[in-house]
């Protein structure tokens, strides 16, 4: 039982660094989203889900000389259409763009949730570890009565 004293008493005093360590990656996962905000990701998801149902459609016309004209609108399911112009612009990598965004943000969320779990574990197993080490640092001599 001293063997597993001694080997929890060195746990016991890593119990600061796993907080300390813990404590670092809420910071840096704040600081992370904090970043993510800046750069605008909320506002390109926003744009992304708002577009994201609509595809980019090609009309043209004939002008008087009969020569064809192109002309890009941006079709959405809803009824929706948007007037792109004669290029359809960045349209396709904004679409490129605003999916990396969403996923990006789906993953961030995840590993809120997953950094949240790690917490609540690692707090637990701290609990666990001072219990342990309590049980294991009260000696319980054996008394005999006397009658």
């Amino acid at each position: 039982m001293s063997e597993l004293g001694v080997k929890l008493r060195a746990s016991l005093e890593l119990i600061k660094r796993l907080e300390l360590v813990y404590g670092e990656l809420l910071r840096s996962y704040g600081e992370l989203v904090e970043l993510l905000r800046e750069s605008g990701l909320l506002e390109l998801v926003e744009l992304y889900e708002k577009y994201s149902g609509c595809s980019i459609e090609e009309t043209w016309v004939l002008n008087k000389a009969k020569k064809k004209y192109y002309y890009y609108y941006l079709k959405c399911i809803d009824g929706r259409s948007i007037y792109l112009g004669k290029s359809p612009g960045s349209i396709s990598t904004f679409k490129q763009v605003g999916k990396r965004a969403l996923e990006l943000k789906n993953t961030v969320d995840e590993a809120r949730r997953a950094i949240s779990e790690l917490g609540e574990q690692l707090k637990q197993y701290i609990l666990d570890l001072y219990l342990i080490a309590a049980v294991t640092s009260t000696s319980t001599p054996t008394s005999t009565r006397e009658k």
